[in-house]
């Protein structure tokens, strides 16, 4: 009875991680495939163009037009007042002025509309935002 008392008593003496590297794993791979999924911003096919990389300009407001031509003023959606939310965004009228983010597929039409809205509430620095094109084997 005294000697089954005593290894009781003595506990474990090494300690069992393969459940702790089980779950790192786990957790690892789990944060491997959502973080492409956590990028903030819309996804549009920006149109490719050739020329010379342009600085960054300061804080600009942003405007996305989606391939659905629906318009995003940041993270708003403003496709039904454009203008009206142009006018109260006061980054658009700062130093930065606006950039507009077009889907390549969306009509020249409705990229023409948000610019008119943009110079009607008196925005004057308007930047299109292309990617720049590949220049293949030189």
């Amino acid at each position: 009875m005294q000697g089954s008392f005593d290894r009781g008593s003595e506990g474990f003496r090494e300690i069992n991680v393969t459940p702790l590297v089980d779950v790192m794993l786990v957790l690892l791979i789990v944060f491997m495939v959502t973080a492409p999924l956590m990028h903030g911003g819309l996804t549009v096919e920006l149109p490719q163009t050739e020329g010379t990389k342009a600085e960054p300009a300061p804080k600009a407001a942003v405007v996305t037009i989606t391939r659905d031509a629906r318009v995003w003023l940041g993270d708003e959606e403003v496709t039904a007042a454009v203008g009206e939310a142009l006018a109260a965004d006061p980054e658009a009228h700062g130093p930065g002025g606006l950039r507009v983010r077009a889907d390549k597929d969306v009509t020249y039409e409705r990229v023409a509309q948000v610019l008119a809205a943009a110079r009607a509430v008196g925005i004057v620095q308007i930047d299109l935002v292309v990617e720049p094109a590949d220049r293949g084997p030189g």
